[in-house]
């Protein structure tokens, strides 16, 4: 038996190869324009979508979530006032009755006018016949004694001199607290709540009434304490330079005894 084998021909396999490959290159491109006009028509779709107008029920539920919003935005600023104005209000109460504690010390003022016109007597004999009524010579007893005198009354008024100087900061830093707080910007605001802004009025009006009182107090106190401490820093200065007198005196009193018992 003879068997047969037959050779393709190469032009017809060539052939075949051409034209497989040109229908794989011409199934390629016609998927592309398939997905590529999937893409566009999915983007019209949604161009068409946002074109639409938006329905009236859409936009009525809109503005009632915004107004919604804003309401509670507004709420919760009007509780943020009202709070800090609780705290406002505490603490300005509290600072009036320390003010008004602080007012109370006002009474050692009359101790402390009693003390200068003791002193004031002291230097009036000790100055007797020293610096007032002196006569031809002094002694050196005369300024011993009057030396003790005046330096004890000098201790005495630098002591009185700064207790009414330590009160009278503290009166003044104690308005200053007051004047801070009453003028926080968060007591001009009104409540929109009507409970809230009864709450609000009667607060003030108890501030109003305890602390202008006491306000009014402080003023006058400050201004008695300038006034006291000014006279209390004359007397000061005098007994100072006084004291500087006595110490020349004793100098030249020593010297001359000296010169004396040197011509002797």
């Amino acid at each position: 038996m003879t068997i047969s084998i037959s050779i393709p021909d190469r032009k017809k396999v060539s052939t075949y190869r051409i034209s497989f490959i040109t229908c794989c290159f011409l199934f390629s491109i016609l998927s592309s324009s398939i997905n590529l006009f999937g893409q566009v028509s999915s983007l019209k779709r949604k161009q068409d979508s946002a074109m639409q107008p938006i329905s009236p029920q859409v936009e009525d539920l809109r503005t009632i979530i915004k107004g919604g919003a804003e309401k509670k935005r507004s709420q919760f600023m009007q509780d943020k006032v009202i709070a800090k104005q609780d705290r406002l209000f505490r603490q300005l109460s509290l600072e009036i009755g320390e003010a008004s504690e602080l007012l109370k010390k006002d009474n050692d003022s009359s101790a402390t006018i009693q003390e200068l016109g003791k002193i004031n007597r002291w230097y009036t004999v000790a100055a007797d016949g020293v610096f007032t009524n002196k006569g031809t010579s002094q002694t050196s007893r005369n300024l011993a004694i009057t030396h003790i005198i005046l330096r004890e009354s000098q201790r005495r008024i630098k002591d009185l001199y700064k207790e009414s100087n330590a009160h009278m900061d503290e009166l003044i830093l104690k308005r200053n607290v007051l004047d801070s707080l009453l003028a926080d910007s968060a007591l001009i605001e009104l409540p929109e709540d009507s409970n809230a802004l009864m709450h609000f009025f009667k607060r003030t009006s108890e501030v109003a009434k305890e602390g202008g009182l006491v306000y009014q107090q402080m003023n006058t106190s400050i201004g008695e304490q300038q006034d006291l401490s000014l006279q209390i820093k004359i007397m000061l200065n005098n007994l100072n330079s006084r004291l500087e007198e006595i110490e020349i005196n004793r100098k030249n009193l020593s010297n001359n005894a000296m010169n004396t018992s040197d011509k002797c």
